[in-house]
């Protein structure tokens, strides 16, 4: 099973061109999922086997004694879906991955900022400080393009064209965006 799951996460590098964050993922949600049921072949992957599963993530806490959600506990089950997705494809007898369901979650609420608030961040950078010029452009970046923190966070100076004022960084799914400078005064 440990080699298939290699083989899984290399899939999963080469052909899906995923990010090495969720093959880090997939690859710890799955060695959880094989310790715990410690089988030795695909074939014994069964309904029960992940009903089993699903059950034992329920009642698992985390290191604060919480249980885990019900939207961590879909992760595993989606990074176990698919792994018996590969292994269908590659003609490896197990267990069907249409007859693993995700759980029903609550749809997630989105916080927006209030203008105010909005504000009140811009003014704390007010000054004329290397801090706080560095802040202002860190605020600027994020609210004019939309951007994530750790799209701005692996941002490369080499990827920033101010003469075109656009600049290209690599999104969640490893896909280059372009973005350009459109604001010509700061907030």
């Amino acid at each position: 099973m440990q080699k298939l799951k290699k083989e899984y996460l290399e899939y999963l590098e080469i052909d899906k061109n995923c990010a090495p964050k969720t093959i880090e993922n997939y690859n710890r949600y799955l060695s959880i999922f094989l310790e715990w049921s410690e089988i030795a072949k695909p074939s014994q992957i069964t309904d029960k086997l992940v009903h089993d599963f699903r059950l034992y993530l329920s009642r698992r806490t985390d290191q604060n004694g919480d249980s885990i959600s019900a939207k961590t506990r879909n992760y595993y089950v989606i990074a176990l879906r698919n792994f018996l997705k590969f292994l269908a494809r590659n003609k490896i007898s197990s267990l069907s991955p249409d007859r693993v369901e995700l759980s029903k979650t609550k749809e997630r609420a989105i916080d927006f900022l209030e203008l105010e608030e909005i504000a009140e961040l811009f003014e704390a950078s007010q000054g004329e400080s290397l801090q706080n010029i560095r802040n202002r452009a860190i605020l600027e970046l994020l609210f004019s393009s939309g951007m994530r923190v750790s799209e701005l966070v692996n941002l490369d100076r080499d990827k920033i064209n101010l003469k075109k004022k656009e600049f290209s960084i690599i999104g969640k799914v490893l896909k280059e965006e372009l973005f350009l400078f459109l604001r010509k005064q700061p907030i």
